[in-house]
């Protein structure tokens, strides 16, 4: 198993977001996480990434205990979190936030070869890599997110909304991102309100309400069943 989480807990002051959560992520997978504004999402992908602490439960990765550490160590393990709205920073050029997400490598000659590989991937970020990136439009800054988490070399990804606030179109091309990511070898934890672009290309899928898991399975078999139809996918 690449990812375990076994009853997390997680709490702002005294309330309580997330009340004993457990799942898994095994390699090559998609597993995504549905549910509605409050139900905890965001906050269990902060805490795996290093930066809420949990007050209870467990988080291993690699068979590796990773709750409590700091960010930068869970990156350097191969942990990368690609935020909720983005976070790129809008004074630097395109191509200095890429190299950010490099900035615990000392392999530069890969990095260089990794730059240019994001290029290839993203080429919008060619053109636009000396360009500011809060000049980008919302679809390239999420592109620009996603590379520059890749440069940090992961297994895991975590990726929270990354449709929020994008056109039917580029959400076409956020689910494209993903599926290209996968095909790359990588581990996607995909925290998405779009539950219907999340689950059609998950292996499987958990359904956080309140910030306990109502259910989880296989993706197409959740995406069958009525309640999730109803709330999430419009049926």
């Amino acid at each position: 198993m690449l990812l375990e989480v076994k009853d997390l807990v997680c709490k702002y002051g005294a309330a309580t977001a997330l009340k004993g959560v457990s799942l898994e992520v095994d390699e090559g997978e998609i597993v995504a996480l549905v549910g509605a504004n409050g139900a905890g999402k965001t906050t269990l992908l902060r805490t795996l990434s290093g930066l809420m602490r949990p007050a209870g439960g467990q988080i291993s990765f690699k068979g590796k205990r990773i709750d409590g550490r700091r960010p930068h160590e869970i990156l350097k393990l191969g942990v990368a979190h690609v935020p909720e709205g983005r976070m790129v920073i809008a004074n630097m050029s395109v191509l200095d936030n890429i190299k950010m997400g490099a900035y615990l490598r000392r392999d530069l000659r890969q990095i260089s070869a990794d730059i240019e590989s994001m290029y290839e991937h993203f080429p919008v970020l060619k053109d636009r890599r000396g360009q500011m990136a809060g000049s980008l439009s919302g679809g390239e800054q999420q592109m620009l997110a996603v590379a520059r988490a890749l440069m940090s070399s992961p297994t895991l990804v975590l990726m929270d909304e990354p449709s929020m606030g994008l056109s039917p179109k580029l959400v076409e091309t956020v689910r494209d991102i993903v599926v290209s990511m996968h095909s790359r070898g990588l581990s996607i934890l995909l925290v998405e309100q779009n539950a219907v672009m999340a689950l059609s290309i998950a292996d499987r899928a958990y359904v956080l309400e309140v910030g306990k898991v109502a259910l989880q399975g296989d993706a197409k078999v959740v995406a069958k069943d009525e309640g999730v139809k109803k709330a999430y996918l419009g049926g």
